[in-house]
């Protein structure tokens, strides 16, 4: 049984990872939280997806092949940035899936199995991800829970002991940290605000692919940051891969952006005035 305790908060909670056994089984809670993401995000398109115009044998579908591509995609995006370690231990890449996996690995291959999937169903891309890609922050916001249940992916040690929301625990003592950021809560919050906003802007948007941009600016801005403070990033040289990756996606993507908004005000504007000549 571990501990994991905010003392600022006066909060301690003793979990064991490990939810049940089935004959022999291990059930881990990171694969439980993960799966209640998965069921919510898709639960909840199903009951919105008419007033998209998109059918619920869509949902159905594109969600069973965008989580297989996901889980696969996510793994091979951490096993190339840790060529070292998987080179020497094999069947690591097959025997621990409970850890090194990675967000945007999972995010490029859900998008490969949309684009494959509207490809071969003849649907337009843009409609279907712009309406899909509303729920996956809500999905991170559940998930990354799985993250404080095994005390992983957290921040560099607190050096103001009067932060209330410092974390300890048993396992983050293990590797010499004493308090730590709970860099899992502040991706979790944020996603679900996130989550939120996206619900308004998807009725809001101007042009096709604008709800996609927005959740990568949105999510990238606070990866960004939240890298900055992890103490297990993956590297590339000198560089925090998902913190370049994050940073690369909200300045091309908040570009795009305002040039196809102004780039349609142009074309509007003209049209207007034409308008009022006659």
């Amino acid at each position: 049984m571990n501990f994991i305790e905010f003392p600022g908060l006066g909060l301690k909670f003793f979990i064991n990872p490990t939810a049940f056994t089935i004959g022999g089984m291990s059930v881990a809670w990171y694969g439980i939280l993960i799966g209640i993401g998965f069921a919510a995000c898709v639960t909840l398109a199903l009951m919105q997806c008419k007033k998209y115009g998109v059918s619920q044998d869509n949902v159905i579908d594109i969600a069973i092949w965008g989580l297989l591509a996901a889980l696969i995609c996510a793994k091979l995006y951490y096993v190339l940035f840790n060529l070292d370690f998987y080179i020497k231990n094999p069947m690591e890449i097959i025997t621990n899936w409970r850890s090194g996996i990675a967000v945007y690995g999972s995010l490029i291959g859900a998008l490969l199995a949309a684009l494959v999937y509207c490809k071969v169903k003849k649907l337009n891309f843009w409609i279907l991800l712009d309406f899909a890609i509303v729920y996956f922050p809500l999905g991170q916001a559940i998930g990354r829970w799985g993250n404080f249940v095994n005390q992983e992916a957290f921040g560099e040690e607190v050096k103001w002991l009067g932060m209330p929301w410092r974390m300890t625990g048993n396992i983050i003592q293990q590797q010499n940290y004493t308090f730590v950021h709970p860099t899992f809560l502040y991706e979790s919050l944020w996603c679900i605000l996130i989550f939120a906003f996206l619900l308004w802007f998807r009725d809001k948007a101007k042009l096709k692919g604008e709800v996609v941009s927005m959740y990568f600016i949105l999510y990238g801005i606070e990866r960004a940051f939240v890298e900055g403070l992890r103490t297990d990033s993956l590297w590339f040289f000198n560089f925090r891969i998902s913190q370049v990756v994050s940073i690369i996606l909200v300045i091309a993507l908040s570009a795009v952006f305002i040039y196809r908004r102004k780039k349609m005000k142009t074309v509007i504007e003209p049209e207007i005035t034409e308008g009022a000549d006659d």
